[in-house]
């Protein structure tokens, strides 16, 4: 008993638990599923997974909202409660971490400035993620404890409200546009999901069919932010973020170059505040300064 207690103390999934207790000699009189069944009745689930390529593809969150209008579609009148008052949803930790582009912007003889070496494993980021048996990715703790202490003990594994995290994705993909206005950067080392494309990042690449999809959650979210009126909760750092992309879109001094670079280097700065650890700061963006940033970024 006491070794089987042992083996339900930790994160595990079905077969690694069987294996286990085979490893440590644990006989159960009662049929697997019944102990299974037992076992994930007591147990809560995490949602775990593994970084292990070389870069992010520049489309593999646009489909992110074709879930949710399918889910408006068929509970319209429920749209509030999942979105701001349903369970908060954690983050996931990658190893990966995109290098700012003082680094991977360089200068090649003969063929000019390419981005290369994007994406690197982030020995800080892998320390951590080490004991996974412990630690599984999916509930890996991401916010730092009271007076930003930044020990392990201190901190706790942070949580937003769904809507956050679709602000979130707006801001982090229209930070991310070309210095044209164009299209969406492919800055982590990958194109969209199409082999053909795989230079384009080292070309400075950009996407346009992820800039469609871009405004796409911009103008979903101006019409669902307007009509429930009200704030959304997000991470201070991400409210930073849209302070300066907002200064940003209403200075008119900006000529399309200075633009990008100021957005680009708060981008940035972002990620660096982010890049092992939220503070647990947070900040109510109100439903009306949101839907006006919205307006600005999608027009």
């Amino acid at each position: 008993a006491d070794a089987l207690a042992g083996l339900l103390a930790r994160p595990f999934r079905p077969g690694n638990l069987f294996a286990d207790a085979a490893d440590a000699r644990v006989n159960c009189s009662a049929e697997r599923e019944d102990v299974l069944a037992a076992a994930a009745a007591a147990a809560r689930q995490v949602f775990a997974a593994n970084y292990t390529h070389e870069g992010f593809w520049a489309d593999h969150w646009s489909y992110d909202l074709d879930q949710v209008v399918s889910f408006e579609a068929v509970f319209p009148d429920d749209v509030e409660r999942a979105l701001w008052d349903a369970d908060p949803l954690p983050f996931y930790m990658s190893a990966g971490t995109v290098q700012p582009r003082d680094f991977k912007y360089v200068e090649v003889e003969g063929l000019g400035v390419r981005q290369y070496n994007s994406v690197y494993d982030d020995p800080e980021k892998l320390g951590q993620l080490a004991d996974r048996n412990t630690r599984p990715d999916g509930a890996f703790e991401l916010a730092v404890g009271a007076g930003g202490d930044l020990t392990a003990n201190a901190t706790t594994v942070y949580r937003v409200a769904p809507v956050a995290k679709l602000v979130l994705l707006f801001v982090t993909k229209f930070t991310l546009l070309d210095p044209s206005g164009l299209g969406i950067e492919m800055d982590a080392n990958k194109p969209g999901w199409n082999d053909a494309m795989n230079g384009l990042p080292g070309l400075l690449g950009s996407g346009m069919p992820e800039t469609c999809e871009t405004w796409r959650v911009g103008a979903w979210l101006r019409k669902t932010v307007k009509r429930v009126g009200r704030p959304v909760v997000v991470p201070a750092e991400l409210a930073a973020l849209v302070a300066n992309a907002t200064a940003a879109l209403d200075d008119d001094a900006l000529d399309a170059l200075a633009y990008w670079e100021a957005v680009a280097a708060a981008r940035e700065a972002y990620r660096a505040r982010v890049r092992l650890f939220f503070s647990g700061d947070e900040v109510a963006l109100a439903a009306d300064e949101l839907v006006a940033f919205l307006d600005k970024a999608n027009a």
